[in-house]
């Protein structure tokens, strides 16, 4: 599940801040995600492992977190250009 998850988290912040680059997101999502030591049960024996050790990351996304770095990324570029009224 977590491809879709992330997946999804990268989708929301592009339609929000157009102006990230695909590697800024990816910087974003890393850094935003949340470190688990977590123990979980994997296998038909439920056998115990911490997450970091089935886990890229060993972490989980937060799309909040996510989102908050993305708009302290881009608050500076998101001013909008006046639009001009058209005659009647």
């Amino acid at each position: 599940m977590a491809s879709p998850v992330a997946a999804g988290c990268a989708a929301l912040l592009w339609a929000y801040f157009p102006t990230l680059t695909s590697q800024q997101v990816k910087d974003i999502l890393y850094k935003s995600a949340n470190k688990s030591d977590a123990e979980v049960e994997v296998g038909e024996k439920n056998e115990k492992v911490s997450f970091s050790e089935i886990s890229t990351t060993g972490a989980v996304v937060d799309v909040y977190k996510a989102v908050k770095m993305a708009y302290e990324m881009t608050k500076t570029n998101t001013t909008k250009k006046p639009t001009k009224k058209k005659k009647k």
